[in-house]
């Protein structure tokens, strides 16, 4: 499977993550999309936190993990912050 390079600003973890203004931790985002191939994709984890401009949320930044052993903490939520 393949990730498109621009997700959908209304795609459900993004949507979730611009609606709260926070940074988000989501477990298998990937079966939160529609399309079957992104689906398929191995991402057990994935760190999602709002890109701001201005004082409006405008976008997304990803961090994903591709091995279940690998877990997120706070530590790479303030690097991605």
């Amino acid at each position: 499977g393949r990730l498109p390079e621009h997700a959908p600003l209304d795609c459900v973890p993004c949507r979730e993550v611009i609606a709260s203004g926070s940074v988000r931790l989501f477990l298998e985002p990937m079966r939160r999309f529609a399309d079957p191939d992104a689906a398929s994709l191995p991402v057990p984890e994935a760190l999602i936190v709002p890109i701001r401009s201005r004082g409006a949320t405008i976008g997304t930044l990803w961090a994903m993990a591709h091995d279940a052993a690998a877990r997120f903490d706070a530590s790479d939520a303030a690097a991605l912050t």
